[in-house]
């Protein structure tokens, strides 16, 4: 047999692997699946040939599963089965993941978790990079469309020429933006490295005012936040971060009319049912919160199925007086919401113990970029059902597992 393929090379092969997906972000769905695939194999065969002691922290690895059986569970009382199937293909990373990690216990090396870090920035900068060449070079803007319509404009063309929602975008290239925060707050740096990653941070955030995607923003600010509480840097560092961030945002608010309008839409609209065609991004949410809460009222311990949950809130969302609701269909756009309206109260159970348990463990080693993670997806997952789409819930569970390989060498944080 070829060398390359010797039992002992396995370690390295599940190594590299893992860094290969994190191309996740500038990868097709079919090329991710792939990938997807691709690690499963390896880990699978590096665990029979493995020999690396035992993986500890069981409930750690054990609820993302126990949450996927809740929604195979659920099968047994919906109605429309092809639907919850459908559902539960999606779902399959919530307990492929981490069952193989916890099968094969081998541990991915400090440098070759830094190697999967370095390459998952990269590939967000290539995203940012392409989408923000393409709304320079290419896109063409219509004068006679109001505002909001351009800004709902963009963001499809975002999806067009990404096969990604704009959300799930911003989501990974802010998200990329924490880890270059956390590195530069972290280790020592040259004047040229952190000019370089100030650069790619601020590329970051422009992007991701452009695709006008407001809670992964409001996400990344708090994380910020977070950050810098516990970040080993003097004040002035703290406050000239501050100041930068935040004079983009302001800056970018100003000089963007797509950005200017998402914002005085979430200030200016009513939270009030839409009606005909006066509807906007911010308002929807209002009748579909009213509906979701509706379907709670009659299914709140078990929920409709994860087959049924859509075609329940169509039903619903169908009745109130405007047409805007059947152009798409609309989830609930609340994760946590998502999941009780599928499952009932032991599937938000189950969720909920995912974040609390996960702090936990950040919390008990140290684990600083763990717990980041987590609060910036717990701020995302309140208007955006992320483990909905392949996207999304190769993000969360990707980061999931590779977090928790992260050591950590803060001692005064919390």
């Amino acid at each position: 047999m070829l060398k390359i393929f010797k039992a002992s090379k396995l370690p390295d092969y599940f190594s590299w692997s893992t860094i290969a997906l994190a191309l996740f972000p500038i990868l097709s769905v079919s090329l991710r699946s792939n990938f997807t695939i691709i690690w499963c194999v390896v880990t699978f065969a590096a665990g029979l040939y493995g020999n690396a002691g035992k993986r500890s922290d069981l409930i750690y690895w054990m609820l993302p599963i126990g949450l996927f059986l809740m929604f195979t569970a659920s099968l047994v009382y919906t109605d429309n089965l092809p639907a919850g199937l459908f559902v539960i293909e999606k779902s399959v990373p919530l307990a492929v993941f981490p069952l193989m990690l916890f099968w094969n216990k081998l541990q991915l090396k400090n440098k070759h978790f830094d190697i999967a870090l370095t390459v998952y920035v990269a590939a967000c900068f290539l995203l940012a990079c392409y989408l923000l060449g393409m709304y320079i070079f290419s896109y063409e803007s219509d004068p006679s469309v109001p505002p909001h319509f351009e800004e709902i404009q963009k963001r499809q063309y975002a999806e067009q020429i990404t096969g990604t929602h704009p959300t799930y975008l911003s989501t990974f290239i802010l998200f990329a933006g924490i880890i270059c925060i956390d590195q530069l707050s972290s280790r020592k740096s040259t004047f040229f490295q952190i000019l370089g990653k100030a650069f790619i941070i601020v590329v970051f955030i422009g992007v991701s005012m452009l695709l006008a995607a407001r809670m992964p923003m409001i996400a990344f600010v708090v994380t910020l936040f977070f950050q810098l509480l516990v970040a080993q840097w003097s004040l002035l560092k703290k406050l000239m971060l501050v100041a930068v961030v935040l004079g983009i945002l302001v800056l970018s608010i100003i000089a963007i009319p797509t950005i200017r309008q998402r914002a005085l839409e979430t200030i200016e609209t009513k939270y009030e049912l839409p009606e005909g065609e006066h509807f906007n991004s911010t308002n929807l949410r209002v009748g579909i919160f009213h509906c979701t809460k509706e379907i709670l009222e009659d299914h709140y311990f078990l929920g409709t199925g994860v087959g049924d949950a859509q075609s329940v809130l169509n039903n619903c969302l169908h009745t109130l007086p405007t047409d805007a609701y059947r152009q798409i269909d609309y989830n609930t756009h609340n994760q946590f919401l998502g999941v009780w309206v599928k499952t009932g109260l032991p599937g938000l159970f189950l969720l909920l113990a995912i974040f609390v348990v996960g702090l936990w463990f950040s919390y008990r080693e140290r684990n600083f970029l763990l717990a980041m993670f987590l609060i910036f997806s717990l701020i995302c997952f309140q208007t955006e059902e992320l483990l909905s789409r392949q996207a999304g819930i190769t993000f969360f569970m990707y980061f999931y597992i590779l977090l928790k390989f992260s050591k950590s060498d803060r001692s005064d944080w919390f």
